[in-house]
C-alpha cells in the first residue's frame, strides 16, 4: 500500500483540533495514512488528544453576523479566502445584510436562502456571486440559523433571546424559555457569552448520538486496559459522564460562576437559581453557535 505524503498543513490542522504535540500529530497521521478522523481517534486512544474540543472542523476565514428583533434572531456564517476580506467593512455590511434577510424571511437552510429574492434584485445567490466577483474571492454562505423565542406548544411558552458576538469570528444566539424579566435576560446573555467561550456540541446529553457515545466509551475502555477488568467499565462510565459535562451545554460548568456568584454552578443549576428568583420555570431551549478559526 502506498504511504500518504504528510504535509505541514495536515499536521497543523490535527494539532489545532487535538492540541497534540507536533511529533505526536505527525506520527498519528503517518500511522493512519493521512486519515484525519482516524488520526484523531488514535490520539484519543493514546490519551494525547484533548476531549471536548473536537467537533466539526470550521471554515478558515470568514465572518459571522447576527440580526435580531423583539423575539427572534438570525445568525449567519459566510466564508472567504483571506483575513483581509473577512475584516473589510463592505464584506461586514454584506454579512449583516444576509443576517437581516434571514431574520425577515425566517429562513431555515442555506439551500432555501440562495433561491430567495434579494432586496436589490435577483436572488441571494446572485448577491453572493456579485460579492465574490467584487472581492475576487470564493464567498460562500456556509451556515445559517433562525431562532424564535415566541414558540407555542399547547400553552404559551414565550421566552427571551440572548446574543453575543466576539470580534467578527464567533457568534451565538440562545433561546431561553421563561418570563421576560431582567433576571432572565441577564441569564440569556450570560449563557450566550458562556457558549461562545465553552463551545458546547449539544444542548443536552439526550441529543448525543448513541454511536458517538459508544465510540467514546470504546476509547475510554482502551485508555484503562492496564486496570483490572472488573473496574474498567465503571471507570469508562465515569469518564463518559465527565465527557457529557464538557460537550452538553446545560451540564457545562458556567465559566463566570465563581466571579459572579462565588461558587461553582452548571448552566442547568444557574437556570434553576434564576427560576427560583422569578417564580417561573427557566431553561435553555435551543442555541446556535458559529465560529471561524483564523
Amino acid at each position: 500500500m502506498t504511504t500518504a505524503q504528510i504535509t505541514a498543513s495536515q499536521v497543523k490542522q490535527l494539532r489545532d483540533a487535538t492540541q497534540a504535540g507536533m511529533m505526536d500529530a505527525k506520527k498519528a497521521l503517518v500511522e493512519t495514512n493521512g486519515d484525519f478522523d482516524a488520526a484523531v481517534t488514535l490520539l484519543r486512544e493514546k490519551g494525547i488528544a484533548k476531549a471536548g474540543k473536537l467537533g466539526a472542523r470550521e471554515v478558515t476565514e470568514g465572518r459571522v453576523g447576527i440580526a435580531t428583533n423583539q423575539h427572534a434572531g438570525a445568525l449567519v456564517e459566510i466564508g472567504c479566502n483571506t483575513d483581509f476580506v473577512a475584516r473589510n467593512d463592505d464584506f461586514g455590511r454584506f454579512v449583516d445584510k444576509i443576517a437581516g434577510h434571514v431574520l425577515q424571511h425566517k429562513t431555515r437552510s442555506v439551500e432555501e436562502l440562495l433561491t430567495q429574492e434579494w432586496a436589490d434584485g435577483g436572488t441571494v445567490e446572485d448577491a453572493r456571486a456579485e460579492a465574490a466577483s467584487s472581492t475576487g474571492e470564493n464567498i460562500n454562505i456556509t451556515r445559517i440559523a433562525y431562532l424564535d423565542a415566541n414558540l407555542t406548544t399547547g400553552a404559551e411558552q414565550h421566552g427571551v433571546l440572548g446574543t453575543y458576538i466576539h470580534g467578527t469570528g464567533i457568534g451565538v444566539i440562545v433561546d431561553v424559555a421563561g418570563p421576560d424579566t431582567d433576571e432572565v435576560r441577564t441569564f440569556a446573555t450570560d449563557v450566550a457569552m458562556h457558549t461562545a467561550a465553552a463551545a458546547p456540541q449539544y444542548l443536552t446529553r439526550d441529543e448525543v448520538p448513541q454511536d458517538a457515545i459508544d465510540a467514546e466509551r470504546d476509547i475510554y475502555v482502551k485508555q484503562v486496559e492496564d486496570k483490572p477488568e472488573a473496574i474498567r467499565g465503571k471507570i469508562a462510565d465515569g469518564k463518559i459522564n465527565k465527557w457529557f459535562g464538557e460537550i452538553a451545554l446545560v451540564e457545562q460548568p458556567w465559566i463566570f460562576a465563581k466571579d459572579r456568584v462565588g461558587k461553582d454552578l452548571t448552566i442547568e443549576q444557574y437556570a434553576a437559581e434564576v427560576a427560583e428568583k422569578v417564580g417561573q420555570p427557566v431553561s435553555v431551549r435551543a442555541y446556535a453557535r458559529f465560529a471561524i478559526k483564523g
